[in-house]
């Protein structure tokens, strides 16, 4: 449902406008950021779910709602996702290769000019021509990171942080400040909150729902710790979305039942 929301709202940018969204595909997650992120945990989550002919039919699937979203942390993220999926043979390497081909025709249709002209000409807004133009060229820089740039508010993060290290500058720091935008980074909006100790917080988070786990719940994990570790350099709001946290659990249940199984197959085997 997402993927057809991000097609849909991509080849008719108004489609979600009622939601607010008015910017890049994002379909109910009105941002296309938690969207991507959303897709990319949802199939690392439920592709040990389908039968090996069918993953990765899905996986591209997924790949091409990501995509639509120009969310350059979820692209990312579903990229790596991938490629520890193959390490881990969850996928098969030969077969890859030929969807691999396949989005990388995509993503070079995407640099050429006859593609720019007609995304145009189907009347995209400025938010999702900007992003194109990014992906074009990662030199320029897009209206979301003009003004109060990405750049310039992690250095301000990382000074409030070498000003405090050890105890930090307290609670919300970097959302009391004079900037419009906080750190996109979870490292840096702990760091200046706690101090160094924050900057383990989401590691010892992730590591406490993936501690143990065996059989393929163990990959799944490796997959969602990867994911999650990457994404924290992209977003500072990641203990804050509904969506993550239920996937928490989820790793902790998956975690613990993995645990249990092994017990009973050690238990019969002596």
């Amino acid at each position: 449902m997402a993927v057809f929301n991000n097609i849909y709202e991509f080849f008719n940018p108004i489609a979600f406008n009622s939601l607010g969204t008015g910017g890049r595909s994002a379909g109910f997650y009105l941002n296309p950021n938690n969207d991507g992120a959303a897709l990319v945990l949802g199939m690392i989550f439920s592709v040990s779910l389908l039968q090996p002919i069918y993953r990765l039919p899905f996986v591209s699937l997924i790949g091409i709602g990501v995509l639509l979203t120009f969310s350059r942390g979820a692209i990312l993220g579903w990229l790596v996702t991938v490629i520890i999926f193959t390490i881990t043979r969850i996928l098969h390497f030969n077969k890859l290769l030929y969807w691999v081909l396949g989005v990388g025709t995509i993503i070079i249709s995407l640099g050429s000019q006859w593609s720019e002209e007609l995304l145009r000409n189907l009347s995209f807004n400025q938010n999702s021509l900007e992003r194109i133009s990014w992906f074009q060229n990662v030199s320029t820089s897009d209206s979301e990171d003009s003004a109060d740039s990405r750049l310039e508010v992690a250095q301000l993060a990382w000074q409030m942080f070498t000003e405090h290290p050890i105890f930090g500058n307290g609670i919300a720091s970097t959302l009391t400040w004079n900037m419009n935008i906080s750190t996109h980074n979870i490292y840096l909006y702990y760091m200046a909150d706690h101090g160094f100790l924050g900057a383990f917080i989401l590691p010892v988070l992730v590591y406490a729902v993936i501690q143990d786990a065996h059989g393929e719940t163990k990959y799944i994990g490796l997959a969602f710790a990867a994911f999650i570790l990457l994404w924290g350099l992209f977003s500072h709001n990641i203990l804050e979305e509904r969506y993550i946290l239920i996937m928490f659990s989820l790793m902790a249940a998956m975690t613990a039942a993995s645990q249990l199984e092994q017990r009973f197959k050690v238990g019969n085997s002596s």
